[in-house]
């Protein structure tokens, strides 16, 4: 399985962007758990309820015409369903809370370039329009929050804005 990830830590003000170039690019923000085969979806990154229904801090990213691929899983044990990574044209984005206002959690964007094709069980590359938007969204990310690089912290992308944070309110990173 091939795949892209990028660790980081960004502000809330950084996720108010996130939700903007999302809107911008058309694209749609999924969640999950889902109390039924209906797909959730949210305005902001940030969203941790939909209507009565308390929703995960990751979402997930998603071209419009692409919302029929989507491939949903029935978790029985807690009586909900979640969207299969593996095997949808989704990009998982987490946006950790703050731990007691005082510790600031890692986040993480990620996609899988491939599937398993259970006939020929074969990996088989993603379709080239969901693989162009994914790149296209980790090159703006990479390019709009300006790395600062920290002792210990050199494998995260760690934003101007959380790194002003941690200067002026004596915060911490943790690394969960």
């Amino acid at each position: 399985m091939s795949s892209s990830q990028i660790n980081f830590y960004l502000m809330p003000e950084d996720a108010m962007e996130v939700d903007r170039y999302l809107q911008q690019n058309g694209l749609i923000l999924l969640a999950q758990p889902m109390p039924d085969c209906k797909l959730i979806s949210v305005d902001s990154v940030q969203a941790v309820q939909y209507k009565d229904w308390k929703i995960r801090s990751v979402k997930y990213i998603v071209r419009a015409e692409d919302k029929e691929k989507i491939k949903i899983e029935f978790v029985e044990t807690q009586n909900h369903y979640i969207i299969d990574v593996l095997n949808s044209p989704v990009i998982e984005f987490w946006f950790p809370s703050f731990l007691n206002n005082e510790k600031r959690k890692r986040g993480r964007v990620y996609y899988v370039k491939t599937f398993l094709d259970k006939e020929s069980k074969k990996e088989i590359l993603k379709s080239p329009d969901f693989l162009k938007v994914a790149e296209n969204y980790f090159k703006w990310i990479r390019k709009n929050f300006k790395n600062v690089k920290l002792p210990g912290y050199e494998n995260f992308l760690v934003s101007e804005r959380t790194a002003n944070w941690i200067k002026e309110s004596g915060g911490q990173l943790a690394i969960n």
